[in-house]
């Protein structure tokens, strides 16, 4: 889940490369394109992932390359912190819509909701 959180990069059997997750800023997570700023800083922009392999950042492959994010001026230690508070006091997800899509929800420890799936953890997009 913390690859996913601070962005992933796979390289397929294909040849393609999926780039995933990038819900927090850091070195390997380039952001553009800023919108929808919540209230407690939570964000959503346009994001690219390094990938170390090929020395290059990769749009990321679902959403059309959106991601939601944690406040810019959280560290990596705080956004674990944070989502641990969070899948301690996981529930059933109130939108039937991303329950249906496997997600559940969970509120960090200093109020911002997170969707919570198998292998991810991310700000919802209203907060």
């Amino acid at each position: 889940m913390q690859e996913h959180i601070f962005g992933e990069i796979k390289h397929l059997r294909n040849g393609s490369i999926r780039a995933t997750g990038g819900h927090a800023v850091s070195d390997q997570v380039k952001i553009s394109d800023i919108t929808n700023i919540q209230y407690n800083n939570v964000f959503q922009a346009k994001v690219e992932i390094y990938d170390p392999v090929t020395n290059q950042f990769i749009l990321k492959s679902n959403n059309n390359g959106i991601s939601t994010l944690f406040p810019p001026y959280w560290t990596r230690e705080r956004v674990l912190i944070e989502a641990e508070s969070a899948f301690k006091n996981k529930k059933t997800h109130s939108d039937i819509n991303r329950l249906n899509q496997g997600y559940d929800e969970g509120k960090t420890k200093s109020g911002t909701k997170v969707d919570i799936g198998r292998k991810t953890l991310f700000p919802q997009e209203n907060q």
